[in-house]
């Protein structure tokens, strides 16, 4: 299906006007492939999250009750912007709502808006009245770089319009600066540290039979993905149907191109024939991005995720590559590595609907007073506890 939605009427005089399609069937999300590739070059968008097969992958696994959608600014036969975005219902707080929210983060990972940097603010202003012409209650979009030209442009599209926005901290993601070789890398990180990393190396290469196999090619990708599920389903992950598990047949469908474009590296610790940690990295661009990682619980002794995480990190910096993204969560196995990280938020748009009105004073009112009475209750329990 292609829905061509009317020129949008604020145009400078000096150019011709923009046409805005949306795209709801993925066969002709796919028809736009390369010129979707061109313009996260342009736009300088370092993000395997917002390449293409992620998200057509993306398309993918949303139900019926979802709608997955693209909007593209076209200038001619030119693409000059678009959004990846995603329409379904939800209930938050109690609160039914017609959501929009990024197409490609619903793993919580970062997010941006891949636009030609000299028609920003035209652009966007066009891209989100299309997508605002559909029903909805709130446009949630989540995991932004804090104070970007991307989030104020879209805070000043929502004023212009007399739209109230709010924000939201959201994740952090730790950023891993390696410079020098990976010795001088451990010796900057302290004495009690570079011991205990090569302490555990050394005691889980002692194991018979313990190895580190890295699986980065479409042919033998199938058995490093079973040995993956394996091994979370035997970790906190499994029990808990998050990372990996929450979307097995997302991974490996995207695994698969993902391979194909040379971004893969999957490593498997193994001790004694037996997989007992792994790690789903993306190399794309100069960045290595750790999307997911586990380990066997059983195997827990013997520290299979850090001695995984080293020998990766110190093979993937003999290969040249010096900088590494650990992605959502300021976890404490994460800042052993790293004390850098950068700052995301989530924006949240209202329409002038009942539902909207509703949620954003149960969310951003209500629940904030509730937890200042909560802390307050806690706190004179304490001290009459302490009497």
């Amino acid at each position: 299906m292609r829905t061509v939605i009317a020129e949008a009427s604020r145009r400078p005089e000096t150019r011709p006007a923009l046409r805005y399609e949306v795209i709801r069937d993925a066969r002709r999300f796919a028809a736009i492939k390369e010129l979707w590739s061109e313009i996260l070059d342009e736009a300088a968008i370092e993000l395997p999250f917002l390449t293409f097969e992620w998200l057509a992958e993306a398309w993918q696994r949303f139900d019926s009750n979802s709608d997955p959608f693209v909007i593209a600014a076209w200038d001619g036969v030119r693409l000059a912007g678009a959004i990846p975005l995603l329409r379904r219902r939800v209930v938050s707080h109690g609160v039914p709502l017609a959501q929009i929210e990024f197409l490609g983060a619903a793993e919580s990972f970062p997010q941006a808006l891949p636009f030609r940097n000299a028609e920003f603010e035209q652009v966007l202003a066009g891209l989100f009245d299309c997508a605002t012409s559909m029903r909805w209650d709130v446009m949630k979009l989540c995991f932004m770089p804090s104070n970007t030209w991307s989030g104020h442009g879209i805070r000043r599209w929502a004023e212009e319009r007399g739209l109230p926005t709010e924000t939201e901290p959201s994740i952090s993601t730790p950023i891993l600066e390696v410079r020098g070789s990976w010795d001088e890398f451990l010796t900057g990180k302290g004495r009690h540290f570079r011991q205990k990393v090569r302490k555990k190396v050394r005691k889980f290469l002692g194991v018979p039979g313990a190895a580190v196999n890295q699986y980065t090619s479409a042919e033998n990708l199938v058995a490093g993905l079973d040995k993956m599920f394996l091994i979370a389903e035997k970790s906190w992950q499994g029990k808990a149907g998050f990372g990996v598990m929450r979307s097995p047949r997302f991974f490996r469908g995207f695994s698969v191109a993902a391979a194909h474009r040379g971004w893969l590296v999957l490593s498997i610790a193994e001790m004694a024939g037996k997989p007992v940690a792994f790690q789903y990295d993306l190399r794309y661009h100069d960045c290595i991005y750790a999307l997911a990682a586990g380990f066997d619980a059983s195997a827990e002794h013997f520290s299979p995720g850090l001695v995984l995480r080293a020998m990766t990190l110190e093979k993937a910096v003999e290969e040249g590559y010096r900088r590494f993204n650990f992605l959502a969560g300021n976890h404490p196995w994460k800042r052993e590595w790293t004390d850098e990280s950068v700052a995301y938020e989530d924006l949240y748009v209202f329409n002038r609907t009942a539902a909207s009105w509703l949620f954003r004073s149960v969310y951003f009112k209500v629940r904030p007073w509730m937890r200042r009475v909560f802390c307050y209750m806690n706190h004179r329990g304490e001290v009459k506890g302490t009497g």
